[in-house]
């Protein structure tokens, strides 16, 4: 899924289950501002036509589909679930002759999130991605290893999740946000910005969001109790304009 299609999608989210939430198409219009009216527009009815959102009049919602899509593409929506502090691990044994450096794999698997232990072993938290799985057992069923624990019998689970996954960076960054977010707020409360500087303002910090909601696996939340994630600064985001 493309960028400007990932932002509509995560803007329509709703909050909670259950909840639909109807917005504003020239607010989502006003999410791309890098297209023009009409690429604006044809990305809205293109959306529409593979039943990921639903336009009513000047309003529009996100599917059921259209949420799917987003958890496929999204490790975070799936893994505040139903994380249960299990863990996959992937040896790497003998190379195939069609990827000899398992340069293809290692490359699929950082691309998922795994995190690199060392030259031939991977972690990911909870069960691997389907597309993981898949390539495994059709190029790599007699190459590689793939266990599951629930149990972190030695050394320190942290910091090893702290290296692998750079979570302290993650909440750093995050950190920053928060503090943008709380500005916006005491500024609305006060009276002190109109609702379009309000919605520029909003729009560039979501732009910010967006990459570390691409990269969040979910799991910060359990070695750090700050309370930040990007899900719940993207709630607040939206807060601001309903």
């Amino acid at each position: 899924m493309k960028t400007n299609a990932q932002k509509i999608l995560l803007w329509l989210y709703p909050p909670s289950v259950g909840k639909i939430r109807w917005v504003s198409v020239t607010d989502l219009k006003t999410l791309v501002p890098a297209l023009t009216e009409s690429g604006q527009r044809s990305l809205l009815l293109y959306l529409q036509r593979k039943r990921s959102l639903e336009l009513n009049g000047d309003r529009a919602r996100i599917t059921d589909l259209g949420m799917t899509l987003l958890r496929a593409e999204f490790d975070i929506f799936s893994r505040v679930e139903d994380w249960n502090r299990s863990w996959s691990i992937i040896c790497f044994l003998k190379a195939p002759a069609s990827d000899p450096s398992f340069r293809y794999l290692r490359k699929l698997l950082l691309a998922s999130g795994a995190g690199q232990l060392t030259r031939a072993v991977y972690l990911y938290p909870g069960k691997l991605k389907a597309k993981v799985g898949d390539t495994l057992l059709t190029l790599y069923q007699e190459n590689v290893l793939v266990l599951e624990s629930d149990k972190w019998l030695f050394g320190d689970e942290r910091i090893v999740a702290n290296q692998l996954f750079a979570l302290k960076d993650q909440q750093s960054a995050l950190s920053g946000i928060s503090r943008e977010v709380d500005q916006l707020l005491s500024l609305k409360k006060r009276g002190k910005i109109s609702i379009g500087q309000l919605k520029i303002k909003i729009f560039t910090v979501f732009d910010r969001l967006l990459p570390i909601l691409g990269n969040d696996l979910g799991i910060a939340e359990y070695y750090y109790d700050d309370g930040l994630s990007s899900l719940s600064l993207l709630s607040l985001l939206k807060e601001l304009l309903d």
